[in-house]
């Protein structure tokens, strides 16, 4: 390995090794964890819908389908109405972003 390809290597892993400190640091969980229960609480309805859903999906009563735009196997479960929570239609990841952002005013 060439001179500057191992200072650019320690300088990549250095700002990796500072990054995952400053992630474990106690005050950044706390934040995290505050900010998580902050959104659970005021969206009580989407995080019921959640659940429901993945508790039909272990019980088997809902069963994973495939996007309905790509094809993808690989999907989540998007709620059009969560006063719904088992009417749901399958997206992979890049299609479910697409509808979340299509949703914002």
């Amino acid at each position: 390995m060439p001179y500057k390809d191992r200072q650019k290597e320690r300088e990549r892993q250095r700002r990796r090794d500072n990054q995952r400190k400053r992630w474990k640091a106690p005050i950044r969980w706390e934040k995290s964890k505050a900010r998580a229960a902050r959104w659970r609480a005021a969206h009580r309805e989407a995080v019921n819908a959640q659940a429901a859903a993945r508790y039909a999906i272990k019980r088997g009563r809902l069963v994973r389908g495939v996007c309905v735009e790509c094809g993808m196997a690989k999907v989540h479960a998007h709620h059009e109405d969560y006063s719904k929570p088992l009417e749901v239609v399958w997206l992979c990841s890049q299609h479910h972003r697409r509808r979340h952002m299509d949703e914002q005013p």
